[in-house]
């Protein structure tokens, strides 16, 4: 096993934070867990008196598959619960949807519950061996527990029964990138998911702080331009830019990445901070200034890297 290389603090008096984009690696409490599924009982004892009442209206009934498509509906718009019984419904009609069954697992595991997780992609194993939505499910529940040996393999055991699955390549990039000396191996599973999804904001902006923190900052301002073009009020991407965009030199597009990824303020205040990183005093001090100017809430974040400023001239 290669040893675990911690990530480097990122400038820590930033608004910013350079980010991958991935899975947390901790459960919520116990507690939340059973309130969630509390709340879940609820709403379906509630959507049951629905259907029944629609059934008294003779409505059409709907198919397996309708359910899972209004599922995936009520998911777009970001209603995971009601995507949760629309699911429940498919499989109560046709066990046999697989890909459902595997909505349902990310559900159960983006709620914190890995044990319900697991026991729908277990399922899928045993309805069909050769699926790789078993081993992709199984994987990402080891990745959320922080468990990185089993979860790559569980990963690799996905690809090599159906290399289409572009979520592997990218969780398998998030595990190298967190590696010394695999950063190349991270990169190529980051493109290789890029070419199954070229629609990922997610994939190119991993790839581009693996790119970064090689020191290849204008591959990484490429990745995260093209983050960008898929989703133009991605903070994350944009704040990334920013980080990349201040190293090359180029300050007046920094800043207005900064911008675009919090506000006039927020963007001061990171140019602050990275022009003190580099010594830069007299222009630390004006864009901290004038993040305070533009909002007083900077006010102690501004201080306190102004107080850095002093500090650091007073030592020279």
């Amino acid at each position: 096993m290669k040893s675990v290389q911690s990530i480097p603090a990122m400038l820590i008096g930033l608004a910013v934070l350079l980010t991958l984009s991935g899975c947390a690696t901790r459960d919520p409490a116990v507690a939340r867990s059973e309130e969630y599924r509390k709340m879940l009982e609820l709403q379906k004892q509630r959507t049951d008196a629905a259907d029944k009442e629609m059934a008294q209206k003779k409505m059409p009934e709907m198919s397996a598959e309708d359910h899972d498509g209004t599922g995936d509906r009520y998911m777009r718009q970001g209603d995971q619960t009601h995507a949760f019984l629309e699911y429940r419904k498919a499989l109560a009609m046709k066990p046999g949807l697989l890909l459902t069954r595997y909505k349902l697992g990310r559900l159960f595991l983006e709620k914190g519950l890995t044990t319900d997780a697991t026991r729908e992609f277990d399922a899928i194993g045993k309805e069909d061996p050769t699926s790789g939505l078993s081993h992709l499910g199984k994987g990402m529940v080891s990745f959320r527990k922080g468990e990185m040996e089993p979860a790559r393999s569980e990963f690799e055991k996905a690809l090599s029964l159906d290399e289409r699955l572009w979520q592997a390549h990218a969780s398998l990039g998030l595990i190298l990138d967190r590696e010394s000396g695999t950063a190349q191996a991270a990169r190529l599973h980051y493109k290789k998911g890029i070419a199954l999804n070229p629609g990922s904001v997610e994939l190119y902006n991993n790839l581009g702080v693996s790119y970064y923190r090689e020191g290849d900052y204008s591959q990484a301002i490429a990745a995260y331009k093209k983050a960008l073009r898929i989703d133009p009020a991605s903070r994350r991407a944009a704040n990334n830019l920013g980080l990349a965009l201040e190293k090359t030199g180029e300050y007046v597009e920094a800043f207005e990445a900064f911008k675009r990824g919090k506000d006039a303020a927020g963007a001061y205040n990171n140019m602050g901070y990275l022009y003190l990183t580099e010594g830069k005093y007299g222009e630390a001090t004006q864009a901290l200034e004038k993040a305070i100017e533009l909002k007083p809430s900077f006010y102690v974040k501004a201080h306190e890297n102004m107080d850095m400023v002093a500090g650091t001239k007073a030592g020279d």
